[in-house]
């Protein structure tokens, strides 16, 4: 993170599995000093057809939510998403 808390994550926006309903994801894990790491939820995409109002209640709100709405700008996808530490994470101290 920058002195602002700021993070930025280069990626490419994932395909779903072949042959399986999971929307398309990206895994994270956030180590803080002094803790374990521990997995937020993923970032999913709100404008994907296989995030269904199903799968959307079934997630957790770790570290806040994780959907997120792509932007197109100057050609690159981009999004944002604030982190709240140790939100709803088993065992936080």
């Amino acid at each position: 993170t920058d002195k602002d808390g700021k993070y930025t994550i280069f990626t490419f926006r994932p395909g779903s599995y072949p042959n399986r309903l999971e929307p398309e994801h990206i895994h994270i894990t956030v180590k803080e000093p002094n803790t374990n790491a521990y997995y937020i939820d993923d970032f999913v995409f709100d404008d994907d057809p296989l995030l269904t109002p199903q799968r959307r209640q079934q997630l957790r709100n770790r570290c806040g939510s994780g959907i997120s709405k792509p932007q197109l700008k100057d050609g690159i996808l981009t999004t944002e998403r604030d982190l709240i530490l140790g939100l709803n994470i088993p065992d936080y101290e």
